[in-house]
């Protein structure tokens, strides 16, 4: 890589992100925006409360075992900003959030599109502390607080990541990266071997260049953001971005009808789960408005500015999720890259959709941690 890095004095400010009992739904919200009987909606939210959820990992536990665990001292997460200085005097900034064990294996994470290093949950947060597990996610240029990045290209999100690792004083890490973000996490695993050791690719998108049936069974909003002229395309994310300050449900809404019946299912059964995802968009368009989804689309499109070849200089695995019930990067996309990457450990989940994969984040979480030790020796 060419691109300079300015290391920053903060290794990212210790802010409370929200305490735990800030992140209610009401009953009678859940119950009317999402259409659960009082019964299902009663059950699901104690679910959350009391940590049933989250203790999965973890085998059962009673109720007050559970509301025991929730008094752990864990901090719930820490928000950084990580400036940097690239090689042609472009000033960056990078929101960060960082979760769980500050001791733990580091996962550098980045979030779909569209999306933001949303503030995790404090159950969840305690997952990954007992699990060992450090989480630094990060806002692409132009979500959230992080400044735009005029022409980014894919291999741009490996200088973050390295600016990111220096920032936190890692030496050794893991990457992962859903939907979106998984051209930029095969960047980092091609073009830093020294600094990442494996990466995981959750439902990631393939490159366009090449490829002769990307855009089959695709959602039409995708198809069309990748084929609408850009004026056309500002226009509609930016109305989209401008729609999400008054209705947190803005994005979802744009979709949700074009979703495949398993998506749609499972986000009926996952009606906090949709709440959070409405909350990243809203958060990951708060300022700069729909400036980081263009940029994304426009990235994509473009040679993504590596070499799949240099792949082959990672220490460890490269893994591969997908849900053979994506619509939004249909199946096509993961054999592309499984083809891409034949080093790769890939696995196709039948029955599972796109947003269906994000159950599967503390099982690649702690794959990577798992090989990571595999590969460095247990001390890492």
């Amino acid at each position: 890589m060419t691109k300079g890095l300015e290391r920053p004095e903060n290794k990212g400010t210790e802010e409370q992100v929200y305490p735990p009992s800030k992140k209610r739904i009401p009953l009678v919200s859940a119950k009317l925006r999402y259409g659960l009987t009082r019964e299902e909606t009663v059950e699901t939210k104690n679910r959350i409360v009391h940590g049933l959820l989250a203790a999965r990992l973890f085998g059962d536990m009673t109720d007050a075992e559970a509301r025991e665990r929730r008094k752990d001292p864990v901090p719930i997460g820490k928000k950084g900003m990580v400036d940097m200085v690239l090689a042609d005097g472009t000033n960056l900034t990078i929101e960060t959030i960082e979760y769980g064990d500050e001791e733990g294996w580091p996962i550098i994470e980045a979030h779909g599109t569209p999306g933001s290093s949303l503030p995790t949950s404090h159950l969840r947060n305690l997952d990954l502390y007992r699990l060992g597990l450090r989480i630094i996610k990060y806002s692409r240029p132009g979500y959230g607080d992080s400044t735009p990045h005029d022409g980014r290209i894919v291999s741009d999100c490996a200088t973050y990541v390295e600016a990111i690792a220096n920032a936190y004083g890692i030496e050794k890490c893991s990457v992962y990266g859903r939907s979106g973000a998984g051209p930029g996490t095969i960047a980092a695993l091609a073009e830093l071997p020294g600094l990442v050791v494996n990466g995981a690719i959750i439902s990631g998108a393939a490159p366009i260049a090449g490829a002769s049936h990307w855009h089959e069974d695709m959602i039409k909003s995708n198809i069309d953001a990748y084929t609408s002229d850009p004026d056309t395309l500002e226009a509609k994310l930016e109305r989209i971005a401008r729609q999400s300050k008054e209705d947190s449900m803005a994005v979802i809404n744009s979709i949700i009808g074009e979703l495949g019946p398993t998506d749609r299912t499972f986000l009926k059964q996952n009606p906090f789960l949709m709440q959070e995802l409405a909350r990243s968009h809203v958060i990951g368009m708060r300022r700069f408005g729909a400036a980081g989804r263009i940029a994304d689309v426009q990235a994509a499109q473009k040679p993504w500015g590596f070499d799949f070849k240099d792949l082959a200089k990672v220490q460890g695995k490269i893994f591969l999720a997908h849900g053979e019930d994506d619509n939004v990067h249909p199946l096509q996309h993961f054999q592309q890259l499984k083809a891409a990457i034949p080093n790769s450990d890939a696995t196709a989940y039948p029955g599972m959709g796109h947003l269906g994969t994000l159950r599967l984040d503390e099982e690649y979480y702690i794959k990577l941690k798992d090989n990571a030790q595999a590969v460095l020796g247990a001390n890492h």
